[in-house]
């Protein structure tokens, strides 16, 4: 009888397992991909037009897939005299603003968001014209993870992903 329930449980076990796994979506599988990696990696970046002398904003995500947490400490590109990594927040009279942040801490196995709205890279003093379907280049600077050179899109809108 205890074999007839121990298998019967087995049996109910694997079929929740089956079931769950079916159940994974697709950003799942890239987050558990990507962490696996046991790289620092940059996806969905994308920044905004601007004219020369204009002011624009880059953003993107970090995805850390390594077993220790680092820091994104500085971000440089020939296209600006001026880049600061900023956050946008809210007063508690609902007012609007930005402010400097200095850097950015993604843990182990986590990711960070640089979204509208939110955590991004203002490029001060753009040096040209950033048109739609232009290409800059970052150069994203780490405490822990060499220097990563990513090229950026220039658009209206955030990049979106297929359906």
């Amino acid at each position: 009888m205890k074999r007839a329930l121990w298998w019967g449980f087995l049996a109910v076990l694997l079929a929740g397992l089956t079931l769950t796994a079916g159940c994974t979506s697709e950003e799942e599988v890239e987050s558990l991909e990507a962490f696996a990696a046991d790289t620092m990696r940059v996806d969905d970046a994308w920044a905004r037009p601007a004219p020369e002398g204009g002011t624009s904003a880059a953003y993107f995500t970090l995805i850390n897939g390594t077993a220790a947490a680092d820091t994104l400490n500085a971000v440089r590109t020939p296209v600006a005299t001026d880049v600061e990594i900023h956050e946008s927040y809210e007063t508690e009279e609902g007012l609007s603003g930005m402010r400097a942040v200095g850097s950015i801490p993604v843990g182990s196995r986590e990711r960070a968001a640089l979204r509208p709205g939110g955590l991004h890279v203002m490029l001060i003093g753009v040096t040209q014209p950033l048109e739609e379907e232009d290409t800059l280049t970052l150069q994203l600077e780490f405490a822990e993870h060499e220097t990563k050179t990513i090229a950026v899109p220039v658009r209206m809108e955030p990049p979106t992903s297929p359906d």
